[in-house]
């Protein structure tokens, strides 16, 4: 499933149900002065002292392993994908693809353009690896994990014609792709060893692709990137991850903490940037223009599975009696802010909405919210039908390559201006009228509505 989709599907179920479950569908994902942030209320609990020292124990993994791990199921996420538009040379990418092709046929080219850049990929990475900065060296091995895992995935499809649009097939290839646990481990040491938040972002959303529990992944966790960069909101989103469903009452303190700074933090940073410090590695300023488009193309991959931070607790911990306590109900005031901020995620703002019924606001703000999200979503399935078509037009495949690395570049915009920000002005650019989208939106959803109640009363 691609970005686009992703980002539809999540616009149908927040139309369907006026977005009362939408933090259900998104799983886990997930920078730093090094002091402790082990600090104040968490401390005066037991059971909560407990849960630090479980996440903040020094252990001493078994690296031994050298079986392959497989990937970690796919999450919904919004990939930010830093590009520099100057190495998309199209021209000489698309040098010998002869005649016109719709966007299918593009991509099989362009597999069989970069199984030869590979290789020389391949090489420059090695050499990144030998670098004495660790988060270039983590880059480096990132890049060719994600590599490794995609010449699996296209050799297994090379041994499998007609696998995608075959539900047996597709689960058989969502759990093929493998890579070796010892060069996820080398990675993982770098981490550990190191303050650095931003290059423990990037191990952290690592390990929660390829291998969450196992090697020297299993003492990578939340809490350990928090005491790095405790400033960072979307960090403790990752912390209130690992509390189990129970966990309200007796790791109350934790779960307060973990708000409070939430609910104060300055910055919301995933971690989604931390390889576009590679990118302008010396070794990889590289003038061949197929290896940058490989390069730009990886790390959109990589961006685009990285979870984003699930956001159930936050909402359970903000819903029912636990506003009924004037600190918490204040507390997530605040979160529901946060969520408000200027470059957030679409998801944040729909979380928003779902907290701001919770916290009773009034009707009218409320309702601006939610057609906010709504003219958001009639546009996306307005323009549904035109993606599709413009994928099976026949095009040149200069035309073609321009427009695949248009999207990619597109991400980063979304990143750089904030996903909600640039679609509601995306709105406006609509032939459309922002009441016309809003009205696409509501018709859609009844249909949705109309078709579940005659399947329900078969």
């Amino acid at each position: 499933m691609n970005r686009k989709q992703k980002q539809l599907l999540l616009i149908a179920a927040l139309c369907a149900v006026l977005f009362l479950a939408v933090y259900l569908l998104f799983g886990r994902e997930d920078t730093g002065n090094g002091r402790s942030t082990l600090t104040g209320n968490a401390s005066e609990s037991q059971a909560s002292a407990n849960l630090f020292d479980r996440m903040l124990a020094t252990n001493t993994a078994d690296t031994s392993k050298t079986r392959l791990a497989p990937l970690a199921p796919k999450n919904a996420a919004v990939a930010e994908a830093r590009t520099d538009r100057s190495t998309i040379d199209c021209p000489v990418i698309v040098k010998g693809m002869d005649g016109a092709m719709n966007a299918k046929r593009f991509q099989e080219k362009l597999r069989s353009k970069f199984e030869e850049t590979d290789a020389r990929l391949a090489a420059l990475l090695q050499q990144v690896m030998q670098s004495s900065n660790p988060i270039e060296k983590a880059g480096a091995s990132y890049l060719s994990l994600q590599m490794a895992y995609e010449n699996s995935k296209n050799n297994f499809l090379k041994m499998h014609p007609g696998c995608e649009g075959n539900p047996v097939c597709e689960k058989e290839l969502d759990a093929s792709p493998t890579v070796p646990q010892q060069a996820i481990d080398e990675v993982a040491k770098l981490a550990l060893n190191s303050r650095d938040p931003a290059l423990y972002a990037m191990v952290f959303n690592m390990c929660n692709r390829y291998s969450w529990d196992e090697g020297y992944c299993s003492q990578i966790n939340a809490l350990q990137w928090a005491n790095r960069d405790p400033e960072n909101g979307a960090v403790w989103l990752h912390t209130l991850t690992h509390l189990q469903p129970e966990s309200e009452g007796k790791d109350k303190d934790f779960i307060d903490n973990a708000l409070f700074r939430l609910s104060t933090a300055k910055t919301f940073d995933a971690g989604f940037f931390s390889l576009a410090k590679l990118q302008g590695s010396q070794i990889l300023s590289t003038s061949d223009p197929a290896i940058q488009a490989r390069l730009q193309e990886l790390s959109s991959h990589i961006w685009d599975n990285t979870p984003l931070p699930a956001y159930s607790r936050v909402v359970k911990a903000c819903s029912g009696e636990m506003l009924n306590n004037g600190n918490r109900r204040h507390t997530c005031e605040r979160i529901t802010q946060q969520f408000l901020r200027e470059r957030n995620f679409f998801i944040d703002y729909a979380i928003a909405f779902k907290m701001g019924g919770n916290l009773g606001w009034a009707p009218e703000r409320l309702k601006t919210v939610q057609e906010n999200i709504e003219a958001v979503g009639g546009m996306m399935i307005k323009n549904q039908k035109l993606e599709k078509e413009e994928q099976e037009k026949m095009l040149p495949a200069l035309q073609r390559c321009q427009s695949y690395f248009k999207d990619i570049m597109h991400a980063e915009e979304l990143a750089r201006v904030g996903e909600f920000k640039r679609y509601q002005q995306m709105v406006g650019e609509q032939a459309e009228t922002r009441a016309e989208l809003i009205q696409i939106a509501k018709n859609s959803r009844a249909e949705r509505e109309r078709k579940a109640a005659l399947e329900k009363s078969k």
